[in-house]
């Protein structure tokens, strides 16, 4: 534990030293990729040779030639493209599908401009003529078709074959209006265009013919047909007697044919032959065996050939069983399956059967000097020479790894002496391992293929790269046939670097060669690293077998040396005087030895590294631990244990004592390696941000950073010392296998199974400019925004608040808007929500939601709600993101708004009637009265009392508005004031309402009480007399159980009035129980407006209690009645009455509770 935190401590303030020289990296941006854009099937080069037509899937691609770019997408209709060509010009492209139908495209724009059904079945080949007016469709229904572009309508169709027809040809000369077609059965057939009818049956070939080509440039050659097969042989045709010529073997099954130009094609058929006879019939074919070949019909030899595809190729050395899983790679990568003539005749296109387009012609491509061209021999340009000038690769496959080909000091990436043409610093070379037996160099300027060598023979798994001490570019690869091997690549990293493969067209594989192969592995090799200082003395390699090998690459480059010496002097060259490869000169490649070798896990080795100091090496495996070992002897040094799931990436961090590993288990975990401190390793920092396995991580800005790929397609940027992401870009759509950097992260690749190539720059500047313009941009809109706020300008504050994303300033302005006292709030609204769409239109309605959802902004959110619906359409509104679930949750609030306005509008009837009892309401008529809304004015005399349909029970309620001069009737119904069930624990007004229908048993039950009191009255003198004082009730806590009641004592009598008319009313106090733990409240003492105006007022008729509150006021309730004096009356009656009376004065109270709780 003590280690661990003194690691931290040392790791956070190396750490800070290195922020303080390192600049720190923001982000990435994507500058170029590399996408599949051919993924097999027909591919045509447009007549300028600018342009390539690919089919990839169901769609078609149209691709510059020059930049590997594709320029637009044609889409399909699920079913894959089974035949296309160009127009004459250029501008349109068709295509057939297998769903029969074809379409006809504007090359330009990518749009469609027609679509029609040829055939009944697939259409298996399309051309077009010399004049470029008629276009020939050939199918699967036996049939051939010719057509009329511009009108679009048939003008011919061909019927005869005995086969589907696979191909097709114009004669050249337009005069002639001649089709020649080919069938599957071997049978060739010319059809007269002007006789609308078969003219001649050429029957040779035993198998499908695969060209048709008319030789214009021979002597006669417009009179006759060169035919090819897959029977391996070409015929030549006479078109005057329509009978065979000659025959020539080629000796492999000719997927395509091409007529040369003997003045054109000089460099390919070669001076020398060109001299010897220029007026014979010279041809090119391709096919199965993967060569180039031009040929001479009347010889059997070919004049000139290029080199095999799969030339340099070792088999051997194989696993059982590897062989046929091989042969199947290599079956396609070693085959061509079409081959098309350049714009001017000088080259060829060749489309191999693994998704490559190879451009042949006679360039010269070796990477010598000056004195070394002028010693060359001029016997080479008397030969004809094929060779790739650019090839581009349609589908990479899965890319495995990947490396910058590193250059020293001078020619390094960013250096000033090479310049491109738009003045940015040239790119080192990519070297890619693509799932193949080839080691491919791309140019990351223009993302082509500039290199293709072979060697192994099985599909590179890993690779690495080391400066060597003579400046080689040197590359250690390991592959599927246990083997690894040492490559000098500098002759293809200088042609990238100085900028001659964008401007030449290419660097091949001239130069570039394998130096050492290294044998021992029992197993697939999955792991290497070279030593990065000091010229790369040593390797580290594992693989399947478990085992771990140091390699001497120190020795191997001494080896090479000498075999490369011993060569040339055998040739008769002075070595030292030849400064790079002669091309008579062939070195074969020396055995790599190995140094040290011991078994390193329990799994499969899946990572190896080599720390900065060259005493470390580090493995990682699928048993969940990573080891230290020291080198070159493979001592055992550490072992580092800590992830869950199988490690697949370790890296030694260039400037600390840092070792970073990355597992299945989406963590990526820093640890300490002092080699002073013993096998100790303890855990630094776990970087948590994966979705998925890390599989492959870099250190950059001096060890500062970490950038990694996983099998999410994430590429994630680092922060060491804080452990954060601080960028995570989406580069892939499946696993990122292959991650690589420049010399400190200046530029990055990514590569993954998607067969995608990425190519990320730095772009932490371009993101702090565009940063500080956006928050420029954003003050200046804020400043006009509140200046349009402070001067009123609301419509133009929205739009502000609207377009900075600020959703309260947002409200604000259209609530200022609502709020005119001109009432031009809607008719501003309107105008605010009128223009608007998309993604405004998407923000607007998520900020009336989350409106919507607060009580306190909900009008102002059902006032934008009814302009939005007003002026959109359904259509538009459902067209905007997520309009569903905004409406849904519009909906449900806006519901629970209407529900409570509902409750407080009945709500607002208790307070009517309250004010109506307390003589409160008063009709505008009259003077001193309130004011209301003209829809509840009356106009007749009846009142405020009887249009709420009050019913008054006594004349002094009555009396504040008949000394007015307003007579009161009573109301036809009486409101009934009822408790609603469903707005439990809701507030006092939300829980009542008014029940208006007459029930009739309540009202009987009312009338036979009020006849009981006026009996009482009458038996009662004091109730008949009106100077009585009034009674006072008073409520009272009731006694807890088991104790009695104090007595109170009741107030003494006041003196009798002799007036009986100016009495005032009886004065009824209700004093509430006070609550438990409170003392009472004293109650207050208000006027009323009646009293306020000097009139009489009427009784208080006091609020409405629930049936727990009168349940405990039944029992608490204590009434306190004063004695009145005895009159005249009273002093007759006996002694017994007397008794009798307080009695009834007690079952008085009863009563009344009673009625009141009715």
């Amino acid at each position: 534990r003590a280690s661990g935190q003194a690691a931290r401590r040392y790791i956070d303030r190396r750490s800070v030293m290195s922020h303080t020289q390192a600049p720190q990296r923001k982000t990435y941006v994507a500058k170029a990729s590399l996408e599949v854009f051919y993924t097999g099937g027909p591919c045509r080069l447009s007549h300028d040779g600018t342009m390539v037509a690919a089919a990839c899937h169901e769609a078609v691609n149209i691709v510059e030639v020059g930049t590997g770019k594709v320029v637009h997408n044609l889409p399909g209709d699920t079913e894959p493209i089974t035949a296309l060509c160009w127009s004459r010009d250029g501008r349109r492209v068709f295509t057939a599908s297998r769903s029969m139908r074809c379409s006809v495209w504007d090359a330009t724009t990518g749009e469609s401009v027609r679509t029609f059904k040829a055939h009944s079945t697939p259409v298996l080949y399309m051309g077009v003529d010399p004049t470029g007016t008629l276009l020939v469709t050939t199918s699967a229904d036996r049939t051939a078709r010719v057509w009329d572009i511009d009108k679009g309508f048939c003008t011919h169709a061909f019927r005869g074959h005995g086969g589907m027809v696979t191909v097709a040809c114009f004669h050249p000369d337009a005069r002639k209006l001649q089709l020649y077609t080919g069938s599957q059965d071997g049978e060739v057939r010319a059809w007269s265009l002007r006789e609308r009818k078969c003219v001649g049956v050429l029957q040779a070939h035993q198998s499908s013919v695969t060209a048709i080509q008319v030789p214009m440039a021979a002597d006669g050659g417009a009179d006759k047909l060169i035919t090819c097969a897959r029977d391996r042989v070409v015929h030549e045709w006479n078109l005057k007697t329509m009978k065979r010529i000659s025959t020539l073997p080629v000796h492999e099954a000719a997927e395509g044919l091409v007529c040369l130009d003997p003045a054109a094609a000089a460099g390919l058929i070669g001076k020398a032959a060109v001299r010897a006879a220029p007026d014979a019939i010279y041809f090119a074919t391709a096919g199965e065996k993967g060569m180039i070949r031009v040929w001479r019909m009347g010889t059997g030899k070919p004049v000139s050939s290029a080199v095999h595809l799969m030339a340099g190729r070792v088999v051997g050395a194989a696993h059982e069983g590897q062989e046929e899983d091989e042969e199947r790679d290599d079956a396609a990568a070693g085959t061509f399956v079409s081959l098309q003539p350049t714009s001017k005749g000088d080259g060829l296109l060749a489309v191999t059967g693994d998704s490559r387009l190879l451009f042949y012609g006679s360039g010269e491509v070796e990477d010598r000097d000056e004195e070394d061209e002028e010693e060359d021999d001029r016997d080479d340009e008397e030969e004809g020479k094929i060779v790739i000038q650019k090839e581009l690769i349609g589908n990479t496959d899965e890319i495995i790894a990947a490396a910058f080909l590193p250059l020293r000091d001078g020619s390094k990436h960013g250096s000033t002496s090479d310049k491109l043409g738009d003045g940015k610093p040239a790119l080192n070379a990519l070297a890619v391992a693509t799932n193949s037996s080839l080691l491919r160099v791309f140019d990351p300027s223009t993302m082509s293929c500039t290199a293709a060598l072979t060697g192994h023979s099985g599909a590179i798994l890993s690779l690495d790269v080391a400066i060597g001490p003579n400046g080689e570019s040197l590359v250690l690869t390991g592959s599927r046939d246990h083997t690894v091997r040492l490559w000098d690549l500098a002759p293809a990293a200088r042609a990238v670097a100085t900028g001659r493969a964008v401007s030449g067209g290419a660097a091949t594989t001239a130069g570039a060669k394998c130096l050492a192969v290294g044998q021992g592995h029992v197993g697939v090799v999955a792991a290497v690293a070279l030593a990065k200082r000091n010229g790369a003395p040593l390797a580290l390699s594992g693989g399947a077998d478990k085992v771990a090998r140091v390699w001497d690459i120190a020795g191997a480059l001494a080896a090479y040396a000498e075999a490369r010496a011993e060569a040339f002097e055998a040739a008769g060259i002075d070595p030292k005087k030849q400064k790079g490869d002669h091309p008579s000169v062939r070195v074969e490649p020396v055995m790599l030895g190995a140094k040290a070798a011991a078994i390193a896990h329990d799994k499969a080795v899946n990572c190896a590294a080599i720390a900065p100091n060259l005493t470390l090496g580090a493995t990682c495996s699928g048993d969940r631990t990573a080891r230290l070992w020291r080198l070159p002897d493979l001592i055992p040094a550490g072992t580092i244990r800590g992830h869950k799931r199988g490690v697949w990436a370790v890296a030694f961090s260039p400037t600390d004592r840092i070792i970073a590993t990355a597992g299945g288990d989406k963590f990526i975990k820093l640890w300490s390696c002092d080699p002073n401190a013993g096998v100790q390793s303890s855990c630094l920092r776990t970087l948590e941000g994966h979705t998925a396995a890390v599989l492959s991580l870099r250190f950059i800005s001096s060890g500062t950073q970490i950038v990694s790929t996983g099998s999410d397609g994430l590429l994630v940027l680092w922060g060491v010392r804080t452990g954060a992401a601080v960028a995570t870009l989406d580069g892939h759509d499946d696993k990122a296998w292959a991650l690589a950097s420049d010399a400190d992260g200046d530029v990055l690749a990514t590569g993954g199974a998607d067969a995608k190539l990425t190519l990320w720059e730095d772009g932490t500047a371009e993101a702090a400019e565009e940063e500080a313009k956006e928050l420029a941009l954003k003050a200046g809109t804020q400043q006009a925004l509140s200046n349009a706020a402070a001067s009123g300008e609301h419509l133009k504050a929205a739009h502000l608040a609207l377009k900075l994303g600020h959703p309260f300033a947002l409200r604000k302005a259209i609530e200022a808007m609502m709020a005119d006292p001109e009432g031009h709030g809607d008719a501003a609204l309107d105008s605010f929500c009128s223009g608007m769409k998309g993604k405004t239109l998407h923000r607007y309605l998520s900020y009336i939601r989350e409106w919507n959802a607060n009580a306190k902004f909900c009008e102002a959110a059902q006032r934008c709600m009814a302009s939005l619906f007003r002026l959109h359409s359904l259509s538009e509104l459902s067209g905007v993101a997520g309009a569903k679930d905004t409406c849904e949750t519009l909906k449900a609030f806006t519901t629970r708004h209407f529900a409570r306005a509902g409750r407080l509008l009945r709500g607002t009837y208790l307070l009517d009637v309250a004010l109506a009892g307390m003589g409160a309401l008063l009709d505008d008529d009259v003077e001193g009265g309130l004011n209301i809304d003209d829809e509840v004015k009356t106009t007749d005399h009846r009142g405020i009392i009887a249009e709420m349909g009050f019913t008054p029970t006594d004349t002094n309620e009555i009396d504040t508005f008949g000394r007015l001069g307003i007579p009161a009737k009573p109301a036809a119904r009486t409101p009934v004031l009822t408790k609603l069930p469903e707005h439990v624990g809701g507030d006092d007004m939300d829980d009542f309402d008014f029940d208006m229908e007459d029930d009739k048993g309540d009202a009987e039950e009312l009338e036979g009480e009020m006849d009981e009191e006026e009996e009482e009255a009458e038996e009662d003198p004091s109730d008949s007399d009106s100077d009585a004082p009034p009674r006072e009730v008073v409520t009272k806590k009731a006694p807890a159980k088991g104790k009695r009641a104090a007595p109170v004592k009741a107030p003494e009598p006041e003196p009798e009035s002799d007036s009986d008319s100016d009495a005032p009313p009886m004065e009824v106090v209700t004093k509430k129980a006070p609550q438990r733990g409170r003392p009472p409240k004293a109650p207050k003492s208000s006027k009323s407006a009646a009293e306020e105006l000097g009139l009489a007022a009427p009784p208080a008729i006091s609020p409405r209690k629930t049936r727990r509150q009168r349940r405990e006021s039944e029992s608490e309730q204590v009434e306190l009645e004063p004695e009145p004096e005895p009159k005249k009356k009273a002093e007759a009656k006996t002694p017994a009455k007397r008794k009798a009376a307080p009695k009834k004065e007690e079952a008085a109270p009863a009563k009344r509770s009673t009625r009141s709780r009715k």
